[in-house]
This record gives structure tokens, sequence and C-alpha cells, in this order.
């Protein structure tokens, strides 16, 4: 990275006046390079004179590819200011891979908007990084929506199961839901416990143990 960094001004000056199709391999090429200045010029070519709906959504998966926190809160910023572009920087969360992430995609957890906090679990649980755990933990307290995103993340990085927070969650789903709604509460324990628990041992006589709430087995 550090010897392409050399072209930055060449990829940066075809970013400005070519078709869009060169516009768009430039913004990846900056991508693949990273670091300060390339976040920079990507931010420009988001936001600099009226870019296109198109040209914008072809640029930002080049952050989700450098994918550190510095990336991260440019996205944050874009979610924030142009609308148009939410659904461009979800999925761009959802697809970053960087273990250089995890501290940026830690801060999404405590945004506003629940689907960023459930994108930034997504991401966490392919990224598969310990120092998420903590983070992770603390967002099994967060909406439904949210909790199971945050299991699903830990039962990727192999955390071991918080038995008291799982007996709180319980706890706290029993108390939002009336006798009368029994069914669809233990719909979800079912879902939450199928998450939250490791995969069954492969160990009686080569089969899996049975586990009647996993989904997909």
């Amino acid at each position: 990275r550090s010897g392409a960094a050399r072209f930055l001004p060449v990829i940066q000056g075809a970013s400005q006046h070519a078709p869009l199709e060169v516009r768009i391999a430039a913004a990846k090429a900056l991508g693949k390079i990273g670091g300060p200045a390339s976040i920079k010029a990507l931010k420009d070519m988001l936001t600099s004179g009226n870019p296109s709906f198109v040209y914008q959504n072809g640029i930002l998966p080049a952050l989700g590819q450098i994918g550190d926190t510095t990336a991260i809160r440019l996205l944050l910023f874009l979610y924030k200011d142009y609308r148009d572009l939410r659904g461009g920087v979800l999925k761009t969360l959802r697809q970053v891979r960087s273990p250089q992430a995890v501290s940026g995609l830690v801060e999404c957890l405590h945004h506003p908007n629940s689907e960023v906090r459930v994108a930034a679990c997504e991401a966490l649980e392919t990224i598969r990084d310990a120092q998420a755990i903590p983070a992770l933990q603390a967002a099994l307290k967060d909406e439904e929506e949210v909790r199971q995103a945050a299991a699903r993340a830990l039962g990727a990085t192999g955390a071991e199961v918080d038995a008291p927070a799982l007996a709180r969650q319980v706890a706290e789903l029993l108390s939002e839901n009336k006798s009368e709604h029994l069914e669809a509460v233990a719909d979800r324990l079912a879902v939450l416990l199928a998450e939250a628990l490791p995969e069954p041992d492969v160990s009686l006589g080569g089969k899996p143990r049975f586990w009647p709430f996993r989904r997909g087995g």
C-alpha cells in the first residue's frame, strides 16, 4: 500500500473529469491504497459538487474496504447527512471485513438508529474479533433486533454465554408479554437460545446432539 500511495495524485486526477466507470474505478483504487489521504479524497468525491446517486453508491464500498475507524466515522456522517445514501451505508457497514474496523464498529453499537447497530453486529459477526465481546454483551440489553444480531455475533466469536444476562433477557421478554402472548414469547426465546448457545459437539457416535430450537439444522 505504501508504494501504491505514490500514485494517489494520479488517481485523484482521474476521478475528477473522467467517465463514471473510470471515476468509480479510481475510488476502488483509493480503497486498496487506504490511509487518511485516500479517505479524504473519497470524502471529497462523495460530497463535493453534485455527485449522482449512482456515483456515490459506487464509491461507498471503497470506504468499507479501508475499514478503519476514520472510514467508519465517515460512513456514519454520510448516514446522518445524506438520507438517500442510508441503504448503501448500511450495506457497506455489513460488508466491512477488516479487523481495523472493530473499534469503529463498536462505536456504531451506540448509534441512535437501531439499523446501524444491527449492521455493526452483522459486520462483527463476520470479523469474529474477541475485542468486540464486551460491547456485544452490552448490546444484549438493546431492543430485540439488536439483541439477536449481537447474540449471533457473540456466537461467532466463540464467547461464552453469559447465563445471568440470558436469564435477565428471559425475564424481560416475559414481562413484556402477558399470558395471552406466551406462544409468541416461546418462539422468541427459542430463537434467542438457538443464536446465543454454541453449536452442539459432534461426539455421540459421530452424530451431532439434537438441539430442537436451532435454525437451519
